[in-house]
């Protein structure tokens, strides 16, 4: 069974948590690129946001694992193109080391990624009108992005306190497995399907909210718990879907620890799934 977009047309993704070896150090890090504020913080857990909770960085149990699942990059949405302009400015001028742009035709990266090799994305949208298509699907492609036009943009104006969380992109063992649990289980539909290792998930019709890829982790097992990394994000949804989310996951075979207000489940990377009801719903 797959899902369509009027399932889910206020799913966001809340937040994500990492597991740092070295909290502080990480915690600072994302604070100067991204211009966060520390929202609560203690010796073993850091919370950043603009008002409310982006990013939370705990202390991890255990090394990275290697040869596992699970994060490709967190991709923070800026609100604009001046404001992804300011950000290359910002990583430029904090001396970070800015590995990769691309104009993907929805949207406008830049890439990157933090002291502990988690992988970040910083972009912008495109308005949906603009998206490529083909047939009932998304075309997003990866083509170069005129760094230079971009920066002629910034005007080194500070973080913008709009960013947030528009995506996260995960590294999976078996596509069709991972493919499953969010179409059949989140009740997200399936917008791209790259070759037979990516696939882009999205409800409202968003050009993504998860992404899929076994590009470099096909067969892989998921990461021990505690392992540094990707711990976990929260989506966040209105209370009936939450409901909805509920059953499906039972139709699906999955079994998902639930309270009146959240859901918790192990997601196909290893990571902690969280789904909330919107305070709003």
């Amino acid at each position: 069974m797959v899902h369509g977009p009027s399932d889910l047309p206020d799913l966001r993704i809340a937040d994500v948590t990492l597991a740092a070896e070295d909290v502080p150090t990480l915690s600072t890090y994302y604070r100067e690129l991204l211009g966060l504020d520390v929202l609560d913080s203690s010796a073993v857990r850091v919370t950043l946001g603009f008002g409310t909770p982006l990013l939370v960085i705990e202390r991890a149990l255990l090394p990275r694992s290697p040869a596992t699942t699970g994060l490709f990059h967190t991709a923070f949405l800026v609100p604009s193109r001046q404001a992804l302009a300011d950000a290359l400015l910002r990583l430029h001028g904090g001396g970070m080391t800015l590995e990769g742009v691309a104009d993907h035709g929805v949207s406008e990266a830049l890439y990157l990624s933090d002291p502990e090799g988690n992988g970040i994305e910083i972009y912008r949208d495109r308005p949906s009108r603009e998206w490529p298509r083909e047939g009932d699907q998304l075309a997003m492609v990866t083509e170069p992005l005129d760094v230079r036009a971009l920066l002629e943009e910034g005007r080194t104006t500070g973080p913008d306190p709009d960013t947030r969380v528009g995506h996260i992109h995960l590294r999976v063992g078996d596509l069709g497995e991972a493919d499953r649990f969010y179409r059949e289980g989140v009740g997200l539909e399936r917008m791209q399907l790259w070759g037979a290792r990516a696939s882009f998930l999205a409800a409202g019709g968003y050009h993504h909210h998860i992404g899929l890829n076994t590009w470099s982790s096909l067969g892989f097992p998921a990461p021990r718990a505690g392992a540094a990394g990707l711990a976990g994000f929260t989506l966040e949804v209105r209370r009936a879907d939450l409901d909805a989310l509920a059953r499906r996951f039972d139709a699906l075979g999955v079994e998902p620890a639930t309270t009146d207000d959240d859901l918790r489940v192990r997601e196909p990377s290893g990571a902690r799934l969280r789904v909330v009801a919107s305070p709003a719903a």
